[in-house]
């Protein structure tokens, strides 16, 4: 889900169009919840997505941070 990210020779995460820079998803892999229903791009250049902008994300965003740290504990 988050594959579209890529990183930057410096580290850094690059963002590109259609992707979002905090979540990740992409309009073939939107964000859904019950409540809100698919997202949409907030800005022009399709860089930021509705869920995240307006915060109803959380859940998926704590999900994917305690994914995030299990992966760097297995590097360890």
């Amino acid at each position: 889900m988050w594959r579209d990210k890529a990183r930057g020779d410096d580290g850094t995460m690059s963002v590109k169009r259609g992707v979002c820079k905090i979540c990740g998803c992409t309009d073939r892999n939107a964000c859904y919840t019950d409540e809100q229903g698919a997202c949409w791009w907030i800005d022009e250049q399709h860089t930021i997505c509705s869920h995240c902008y307006y915060g109803w994300n959380k859940e998926k965003m704590r999900n994917k941070n305690a994914d995030d740290e299990q992966l760097e504990r297995r590097k360890i």
